[in-house]
């Protein structure tokens, strides 16, 4: 959009003006003052919709955008991390050191810890008929008690 909604106010302040004026002579102070709220109202939303309309005519880039765009700045960021790559390698030969002298202290500990999970299988179990019967019977009361 072009503008600021200080535009829609400048011209609904005017509109309401004019028809004030004009319909000041004819009718009443409080059918004045409406007719003048009611050109308010039709003259904030017709700015609006000017300015829309303008924006989209226009484009969406205005002057000052495209003045930074030409200066080139804040557009590029030129930043670099430092070469650590010797540090993180330290870090990671120190790490397989312990891990390899504690896996060779614990190895044994570990093959008799270690028990593989065995879960217990899924399969239905026979139910007692009168037990399911049952159920069906508290279920359909429940429901009738809605």
């Amino acid at each position: 959009m072009v503008g600021s909604m200080r535009w829609n106010i400048v011209l609904s302040a005017i509109g309401a003006i004019l028809t004030m004026l004009f319909s000041s002579g004819v009718n009443g102070l409080a059918v004045t003052m409406l007719r003048g709220l009611y050109a308010a109202i039709a003259f904030f939303i017709l700015a609006f919709l000017l300015r829309l309309a303008l924006g989209l005519i226009i484009g969406p880039q205005s002057s000052a955008a495209q003045t930074e765009l030409a200066d080139g700045r804040g557009t590029v960021l030129d930043m670099a991390t430092p070469d650590d790559e010797d540090d993180l390698n330290r870090l990671l030969r120190a790490q397989m050191e312990e891990s390899d002298s504690d896996e060779a202290s614990a190895a044994p500990e570990q093959v008799e810890a270690f028990r593989p999970l065995s879960p217990p299988k899924l399969v239905s179990k026979q139910q007692n008929p009168e037990q399911l019967a049952d159920a069906l019977r508290k279920l359909q009361d429940s429901d009738g008690d809605k």
